[in-house]
């Protein structure tokens, strides 16, 4: 019983000697692991307008809540769409993504050359966006009562425009896959659509 109650002090011991280090490590942690990528990055849209004969047309706007400088590719930020058109059937919610979204293994006919902007803290970035009626986007096929931008940012890009230079001059592969690896994501939140022409 008295060594029971020996080992059972030597635990209490070693756990009080080893908490505060781990909640100082906590505390320590570095901003990146706190703050989610959302929140650096605020993306808000309005106006959102669907016409069955021209599209989608909306206004956005992009602003750096950070207190460090970022940089947004703004190569399809004002339409057409990077990738696929993403929906969401459960909340009948359309994305808009401006930037590809996952890797491609073959190179394209042609693809616009990238562009970034930078953004200091607290700098705020607006826009129009339209994406015309097309084989993925019709009112025949596609009713959405909701709408989301999805918009890619980053650190300095320099080194991603050496890669896609790199990759474009071997012309094996997509000259965006370097831009996938180095952007992060920012989401609006779902704003309602208007539908014209339509009662």
């Amino acid at each position: 019983m008295r060594k029971k109650n020996q080992s059972l002090i030597s635990i209490a011991f070693c756990l009080a000697l080893v908490w505060p280090v781990f909640l100082s490590a906590q505390n320590n942690a570095p901003d990146s692991l706190k703050v989610s990528n959302g929140s650096k990055v605020a993306v808000h849209v309005s106006d959102v307008t669907y016409d069955c004969a021209m599209g989608i047309r909306f206004n956005w706007s992009v602003k750096n809540s950070s207190s460090d400088t970022i940089y947004v590719y703004t190569t399809f930020l004002t339409g057409r769409a990077a990738d696929l058109l993403g929906y969401d059937q459960s909340t009948n919610t359309i994305l808009i993504p401006t930037s590809v979204k996952s890797e491609v293994s073959f190179p394209p006919y042609s693809y616009p050359e990238p562009a970034f902007r930078l953004l200091a803290p607290q700098e705020l970035l607006e826009g129009v966006f339209a994406e015309p009626i097309s084989s993925q986007l019709s009112c025949k096929t596609l009713v959405p009562k909701k709408l989301t931008l999805e918009v890619a940012w980053g650190s300095d890009p320099s080194q991603v425009m050496t890669e896609i230079s790199r990759i474009k001059k071997e012309g094996k592969v997509h000259p965006a896959n370097p831009i996938i690896h180095w952007a992060n994501l920012a989401r609006s939140d779902p704003v309602l659509i208007k539908y014209l022409g339509r009662k």
